[in-house]
This record gives structure tokens, C-alpha cells and sequence, in this order.
């Protein structure tokens, strides 16, 4: 190492040229900058062999940035942000499947992690973390707050996104993800319109309409046998829905169990889990956190053969549909005939009173921010002859009593058609009235 001059090493992986060079290259390298100009110092003097082989070892960790050509672009904020979501997701994927911790760790946040350096290294003032640890200590908070520059070039709708919340990934985290690799939801969704299509179009909509509701009320199953029974039309389909279950569902190990015993969510039948040493639901909406605290999970012995849906499926479909399904019940029993999903999903309820002098076509918005909410959404498609809102839980409403000022300014803001919006308990009165 003596014949390697530390500073020509540095030089091949910093901008020297930039104003602040020493500082950052310190940083990269886990020393201070005090400590890296008296080392190269000591190198002027002819005594770089007092070096620490230690500090050598970091910097032939980092990327050599000559050997870059000058036609591949570095990366940019948005990469490391969707690299670091990509790395949670399949992270918790495979701590879902077996119960612990991939190593290594996925590829997609190994990547995301070497981009993180590589900008720390070459962009002033940045500070993305490069570790796991480093990660998950700002991962729950809002990305303006840690990323600002993603906060500024991104999407707006993920402005303040947090990848995980209570030790889970986010459906923000889902979202982002998806944008450096396969969207997890999309191939659940193309299989099953690939099957309602086979099912013909006079069966298309009876089918979806199962399978959505079979996805909302059992997002844990015992069996296989337990789902094929859970519909008259899927024994019909049955190999149709052995397809969809195949999609949808994958086997949890009993051994990746605590105690061997399966607990649920009182309200969701989700598997629950330890967050702060208390049950936790993936359903933010307080209930599920009241019913937890005052009952404590459902608990059962775990059997060979049970069957969990993937995360994508619960966070896109399961946890929204629980507030379009229960809105639903509550509509009906007012006397007001209600179609879920119609026109496969084009809207969430399509609504009439029993003498059809109202018409509403809603779609369930469970979105925490209403900015985000108000800059996703992009309009209803058809159905011009109903009045058309957006409803949103109430415990939402409770959360940020000015969450529809909110909404409307920001869709002023980015000058977008105004839109009603009703939290649930308004929208009832609205159409008692």
C-alpha cells in the first residue's frame, strides 16, 4: 500500500475539484475530516505508511469514479428512493414467507444502497443512508423530511409518503417500488380479468365481484377447501379460482409461527403483529387498534396448509375493500339498492334509491394525506348520469377535521376539476336527506 498514494486514490473517487471535497470524502469513509487531511499530510511528509489500513480498506470500497465513461449518467434521487422501497418491499416479503430476515439482503437494496454512496460521495450536502440500520431509522418518517430533493422532483402524491409505519412496509412503499421493478398488484389484477374474460362476458362481472369480496373477507384461509367454498360460482370455476389462489395466496409456515399459533385481526382476519410490544393490525383504522387493545387477538393452533394473500393483495385490495364493503351494508340497509365494483371496478359502489330519483357512483378513498389524495386522483371515467363523489373513512375525518379544505385547495393548487367529497357518515345523511 506504501507505493499507492492516498491521495491519487481519493482523486479516482471524488471531485476534487469541488469545493468541500475533504469533507464529504471523510464522511464516506467513516473518519472526520480533521483526521483524513492529517493523514494525507502525513503522506506529503513521506510517511504514508503511517496510514491505517483500516482507512485503505474504505477507500477501496468505494467506486472508482474514473472508470465511469461519461455516457452513463449517475443516478439520481428518484433511483436511490425507488431502489431503497424495492429493497423494504422484498425484504418483507420474505420476512412474511419465513419469519426472518433475508441474507443477503434483496439485490434491489443492495443497489439502492450503492447508488446511495455513490451520490454521497459526488453531490454536496447529501446524506442518504448506506446501511439497513441507517434506513430504517428514517423510514417511517415523511420522505420531504429526510429526501427533500425527492420532495421537490417527484411524484407530488408521494411528497410526504413514509416507506414503513409500525415496523411494515406502506402501500407508499409498495407504490414507490414499483417504479424500479414489476408493480406487485399489477399481475393480480391481469389474472384476474385474464379469467373473467375466459368466464365470458355474461359471467365477467358476477365473478369479479366474488373473487373481490372472497380477497376482503378472507385474507387468511385454512385451506384451499375453504375458499373453493366460500362462493357458489367458485365451485363452478373451480379450476378457474385454483388459478386465482395461486395468484393470490401463498402458504405460511407454520414454523415461522410464534408459539405455532396464528393470531387475527378482529376486524380484518389479517394476521396481526409486534410492533413496541403491543398487537398490531395492517388496518390503520382505529378499530382495529381499539379491538386489539380490549380483546387481544384471535388466536388458533397452526395447521399444514394454511394460506395468507400476499401483501399486495391486502394493502390494495383487502384493507380499502373492508371500508367499501361495510359502506355497502350500511347503504342496503337503508333501503338503497347497491352494485360493488360495477363495470369491473370502474367505480367502488354504484348507488340508487329504490325509486331511482338518485344515482351515485363512489369510489373509497382510504389515503392519510388529503394532498396526496387530492393530487392521485385523476377522475371518474363514465357514468355520467349519477352524481359522482369521493368518500373517505370517518376516522380520517377525525384525524384532520380539515381534511376536505385540504383536498380542495390542493386540487386548486394543480388546477384539477373539483370533486365532492363525503366521509362516510355524510354521504348516509346526504342520501337520507
Amino acid at each position: 500500500m506504501s507505493n499507492l498514494k492516498l491521495k491519487t486514490a481519493l482523486e479516482n473517487r471524488f471531485d476534487t475539484s469541488t469545493r468541500g471535497w475533504v469533507g464529504r470524502a471523510a464522511a464516506a469513509l467513516g473518519s472526520t475530516r480533521p483526521s483524513l487531511a492529517r493523514y494525507l499530510q502525513l503522506e506529503e511528509q513521506g510517511e504514508g505508511g503511517r496510514i491505517p489500513a483500516s482507512l485503505w480498506a474504505a477507500v477501496h470500497s468505494l467506486p472508482d469514479l474514473q472508470a465511469i465513461k461519461p455516457s452513463t449518467p449517475l443516478p439520481t434521487t428518484a433511483d436511490v428512493v425507488h431502489h431503497y422501497a424495492a429493497g423494504l418491499v422484498d425484504l418483507q416479503q420474505h420476512m412474511d414467507e419465513t419469519g426472518h430476515i433475508q441474507a443477503p439482503y434483496p439485490v434491489s437494496l443492495h443497489d439502492g444502497f450503492d447508488m446511495a454512496a455513490a451520490l454521497n460521495i459526488v453531490t454536496a450536502g447529501a446524506r442518504f443512508p448506506v446501511s439497513l440500520a441507517d434506513l430504517l431509522r428514517v423510514a417511517d418518517q415523511p420522505l420531504y423530511e429526510w429526501c427533500p430533493d425527492y420532495a421537490r422532483v417527484g411524484p407530488p402524491e408521494f411528497v410526504d409518503a413514509q416507506l414503513m409505519s409500525e415496523g411494515q412496509v406502506t402501500s407508499a412503499c409498495l407504490a414507490l417500488g414499483a417504479r424500479s421493478q414489476s408493480d406487485p398488484e399489477e399481475p393480480l389484477y391481469d389474472k384476474l380479468m385474464e379469467i373473467c374474460e375466459a368466464i365470458g362476458e355474461a359471467g365477467a362481472e358476477d365473478f369479479y365481484r366474488a373473487w373481490r369480496k372472497c380477497v376482503v373477507e378472507k385474507p387468511f384461509a385454512w385451506s384451499r377447501a375453504e375458499l373453493l367454498d366460500s362462493d357458489p360460482l367458485f365451485l363452478v370455476h373451480s379450476r378457474r379460482v385454483s388459478e386465482l389462489i395461486d395468484a393470490f395466496y401463498v402458504t405460511v409456515p407454520v414454523a415461522a409461527l410464534r408459539d405455532q399459533v396464528v393470531r387475527l385481526c378482529p376486524i380484518t382476519r389479517t394476521r396481526v403483529f409486534r410492533s413496541n410490544g403491543k398487537w398490531c393490525s395492517e388496518f390503520r383504522d382505529p378499530r382495529a387498534a381499539q379491538a386489539l387493545a380490549k380483546q387481544g387477538p384471535i388466536e388458533h393452533p397452526a395447521v399444514e396448509g394454511m394460506l395468507e394473500l400476499r401483501r399486495a393483495a391486502r394493502t390494495f385490495w383487502t384493507l380499502p375493500g373492508r371500508h367499501e364493503l361495510e359502506l355497502a351494508t350500511r347503504l342496503e340497509e337503508r333501503g338503497l339498492n347497491v352494485v360493488l365494483w360495477p363495470k369491473l371496478d370502474a367505480a367502488d359502489l354504484l348507488i340508487e334509491s329504490g325509486d331511482g330519483a338518485k344515482r351515485w357512483v363512489i369510489d373509497v378513498k382510504d389515503y392519510l394525506s388529503p394532498r396526496s389524495l387530492a393530487r392521485a386522483f385523476s377522475g371518474f371515467n363514465g357514468f355520467r348520469r349519477a352524481r359522482r363523489a369521493l368518500v373517505i373513512p370517518d376516522y380520517l375525518n377525525d384525524r384532520t377535521p380539515q381534511y376536505r379544505e385540504i383536498f380542495d385547495r390542493a386540487r386548486r393548487a394543480n388546477l384539477f376539476n373539483k370533486v365532492e367529497l363525503f366521509t362516510a357518515s355524510e354521504l348516509l345523511r346526504e342520501l337520507e336527506a
